[in-house]
């Protein structure tokens, strides 16, 4: 070897190792970025998967009830109290809010309506916001009885378009409907998901009186 050749050896023998070098570097980022990748749809799915899981089972919920008015449409506070408290929601269900029943009324039904509400033991029972609208929904039942939900009795779901909308679409789909973010005087400070079972016919000779279950849930909890 001449001393030309000398002097150029360890030149190359570091090119070829900074070359070496490179594509081991390229080659374990694109293995990190492969794995992080991998770990994060793996994550990504099990949350899905966590968060579909519960609303599934709220979804049951709704389901149930509608077939407690499909089985009697004639049911009674009492009764709707004693189906609600057999779920027991805080333990099973603890992101519930609340399980109602409201009922599409016509405004030439509307006056009689309320005479008969009261007359079943809800003796300050008014629709609200007030206003004259065509149709109204307001929520009759709701469980449990208590605090915020107090508050929500008479609550005219119809007068919000969301809601509205999500109560037509559950109507007209004959699925249950979520309705997304809400934040009304029963839910205080929360924010939460509300869901709509669709309404069901139990009044053939009085087509208008259907009621409609509706569901509010935590969005924390869900989404949790």
């Amino acid at each position: 070897m001449n001393p030309t050749q000398s002097r150029i050896l360890p030149f190359i023998i570091l090119a070829v190792f900074l070359i070496l070098t490179a594509f081991a570097t390229e080659y374990v980022w694109e293995t990190s970025q492969l794995t992080d990748r991998a770990a994060f749809d793996n994550a990504t799915q099990a949350t899905r998967d966590a968060i579909q899981y519960r609303v599934d089972a709220y979804t049951d919920i709704l389901t149930s009830a509608s077939g407690l008015f499909v089985a009697d449409d004639n049911v009674e506070r009492q009764e709707f109290r004693a189906f609600v408290g057999h779920l027991n929601l805080p333990q099973r269900y603890p992101g519930v809010l609340g399980l109602g029943l409201a009922l599409r009324i016509p405004n030439d039904l509307r006056d009689s309506t309320i005479d008969e509400i009261r007359k079943s033991g809800v003796n300050d029972f008014h629709i609200w916001p007030a206003g004259t609208r065509s149709e109204y929904a307001p929520v009759v039942m709701i469980e449990p009885m208590e605090g915020r939900n107090r508050r929500a009795i008479g609550y005219d779901m119809a007068s919000s378009v969301p809601r509205r909308e999500a109560m037509e679409r559950a109507r007209d789909t004959a699925a249950s409907a979520q309705r997304h973010r809400v934040s009304v005087r029963e839910q205080a400070s929360d924010s939460a998901r509300c869901a709509r079972e669709p309404d069901h016919r139990l009044h053939p000779e009085r087509p208008f009186l259907r009621p409609r279950i509706h569901l509010c849930i935590r969005v924390h909890i869900l989404d949790s």
